[in-house]
Order: structure tokens, then sequence, then C-alpha cells
């Protein structure tokens, strides 16, 4: 990842009744600076989205990163093999579950139905960066999730009264 940006910020935002959301300024700038460009020298405007395996709630990155974890994701069910010495493909099953969705110009993308089931992702969605993804959360879920870092739950419970949100 040397020279590619990291994802870091956050925000709360609203989706709406189709599923539309938008990823939150910083997020954004990050996702469009470690994108592929076209032949048209612009930015590749897709972002992936997957199901956590542990968590509740969704991974977002651009599309270098799929590839990238995919490369690990073979590496793990190399070290992860069978009695029969094959790789465990159903950790591939499990990691490779994911959407490539296009954004617009202001990050909106449609969040595809699984990965919000999964994630429970109503009327709120809350975006936090995590380095080289991001996560979106459903803000009851990650409040009520344990093992979350207290400052991360303590800025969601921030971001709701800011934004004057009742659950």
């Amino acid at each position: 990842m040397a020279g590619r940006s990291s994802y870091r910020g956050y925000g709360l935002q609203q989706v709406d009744e189709k599923g539309r959301v938008a990823i939150p300024a910083p997020l954004r700038a990050a996702l469009l600076a470690r994108s592929p460009t076209g032949d048209d020298g612009k930015a590749v405007t897709f972002v992936v989205l997957q199901a956590h395996e542990r968590h509740p709630c969704i991974r977002g990155y651009d599309l270098d990163f799929a590839a990238e974890r995919e490369v690990e994701l073979e590496a793990l069910a190399r070290q992860n093999a069978l009695a029969d010495g094959s790789p465990d493909d159903d950790v591939l099953r499990g990691g490779m579950v994911s959407d490539e969705q296009p954004f617009d110009t202001s990050g909106r993308f449609v969040m595809p139905g699984f990965p919000r089931k999964h994630a429970r992702i109503g009327k709120w969605a809350f975006f936090h960066g995590v380095g080289r993804y991001f996560e979106i959360w459903d803000p009851a879920t990650l409040i009520a999730t344990p093992g979350i870092h207290p400052n991360v739950r303590a800025l969601v419970e921030h971001e709701l009264a800011e934004r004057k949100v009742v659950l």
C-alpha cells in the first residue's frame, strides 16, 4: 500500500428508500485516490462492498484492494488446508461474497440487498475508515456489538447526537 491513501474518517449518512447512500467525503477522496484510472485518465468509480466475515457490517474498498484481498484469501485457504492437503475453499466462499457498485461524483451508490441485510442497515449508515478499507455499520448494531472499541462506540453516539437522530 506504499504511496496509497488510507481510508481515514467517518460519517453518519442517511439511506433513502431505494438504498442509496453517499460515501463521506474523506473516504470518497481515498477511494478515488486508490482507484485505477480508465483509458480516459479518469478514476474508475466503483466501490467493492463485502459482507464482513466476523461482524455484522460491510467492508468497502477499491478495486485494487479487491485483487489484494483475493490473494490474501487464497493464502489463508492454503494455510487452513483440509486433511487431504487441499486448500479450504470455504475461506474463499466466505471472503469473496462481494458486490461492485458504481458511485457518482457525490459518492452516492445503491447499497445491494444482501450486504445491507447482513449489516442490518436501515435508515442510517455509519461509515468508518480503518486503513486499507472502511466499514459500514447500522449505528444501533455497532453500539450493541460486543468487542467494539469504546472510542468508536462513543464516536457513533456523538454523531447520532449531533444529527439529533434517535434510534
